[in-house]
């Protein structure tokens, strides 16, 4: 059993995500039946040096992202077969809801708070976005979903916040906006 978080010290989830077989099909039903959008895509990542479960991993996945209000919704397709905590999730679950992200002053340090509570750290990669590397934690087989400890580098506050301003100013046209 995992224990429980600190009511008094909880993070912050700034991201709800979804694993779904094909992004641009998702992103239509989050536009056309929840106005939703724009969406911010990378149509094949990898992330900086990806460890999933203690082993390099090549797998490429379709991100793409927006805002509705405070809260980032991220859908992510995967591009291959390697080994992911994606592919995990969706061999074990199906597709649908994946993990919640929490935004980190110190990844690292959260990382060990969550091992200490009884989670397992099962992948970690950097980002464009800064040296620290994001974290996907589990709470084992029974886990509702995997917690992303997410560093909240300036370059990635400063993505959220064009994201944010480009949602809450979007007109409803082009929304699919492909990121190199």
């Amino acid at each position: 059993m995992v224990n429980p978080i600190n009511v008094m010290a909880r993070p912050k989830i700034i991201q709800m995500a979804y694993v779904v077989p094909d992004v641009r099909e998702a992103i239509n039903v989050w536009v056309n039946d929840m106005g939703a959008g724009p969406w911010f895509m990378v149509e094949a990542l990898k992330g900086e040096d990806p460890i999933y479960r203690g082993a390099p991993t090549e797998a490429s996945y379709c991100l793409a992202s927006t805002f509705v209000g405070d809260m980032q919704i991220e859908l992510i397709g995967m591009n291959d077969a390697h080994p992911s905590p994606f592919r995990e999730w969706v061999d074990a679950r199906g597709y649908g809801f994946h993990h919640v992200a929490i935004g980190s002053d110190d990844a690292d340090a959260d990382v060990r708070d969550y091992e200490q509570r009884g989670y397992e750290t099962v992948f970690r990669c950097g980002t464009p976005f800064g040296s620290s590397r994001i974290a996907f934690m589990s709470a084992g087989a029974n886990s509702q979903a995997m917690v992303e400890i997410t560093p909240m580098v300036d370059g990635l506050v400063a993505f959220h916040e064009m994201s944010k301003e480009a949602s809450r100013n979007w007109n409803g046209e082009d929304p699919i906006r492909v990121l190199g």
